[in-house]
């Protein structure tokens, strides 16, 4: 597809790419799913037991549940959602305005864990996809200024 490569799903799966490797390394990790606000899987993965479309597709009606939730109670923005179950747990959390990533384990003695974590990058990305949606409003003057600074940094 082209110019997916400078889209801003394409950024935050290059940014999220350490925390990818670490939970697929995991034994305790069944499934990880990047999805849109509006429910799009942006990317997926799971084990051998658990079917992706169906880990995307709950984590995504489970966001809109949430969201509907706390707009209608009056809490603000959706941050985080945990589903806990006898044989694992969901961890939700969302990235920037757009995106939320999910983790399921069946080890629940790791949930504070996995929060942590997801919010550890969760800030990180929120901030990333801020600067790339600043750099997409600048003019094409500044953002070749920019990618040279850029390139002198690596």
């Amino acid at each position: 597809m082209r110019g997916t490569e400078h889209s801003p799903q394409h950024k935050l799966l290059e940014r999220l790419a350490p925390l990818i490797r670490e939970l697929e390394r995991n034994p305790d990790v069944e499934g990880v799913a990047l999805v849109s606000r509006t429910g799009l899987k942006i990317w997926g993965y799971t084990s051998t037991s658990m079917n992706e479309e169906i880990f995307s597709a709950a984590t995504a009606a489970i966001i809109g549940i949430g969201e509907r939730t706390t707009k209608d109670l009056g809490y603000g923005d959706l941050n985080n959602i945990t589903v806990v179950g006898e044989k694992g747990f969901v961890v939700m959390t969302q990235i920037g305005r757009e995106y939320m990533i999910a983790i399921a384990s069946v080890n629940k003695t790791k949930i504070g864990y996995y929060m942590l974590m997801l919010q550890r990058y969760s800030k990180m990305l929120s901030k990333a996809l801020e600067e790339e949606v600043a750099k997409e409003e600048l003019s094409e003057e500044e953002k070749a200024l920019l990618e040279a600074i850029d390139a002198l940094e690596e």
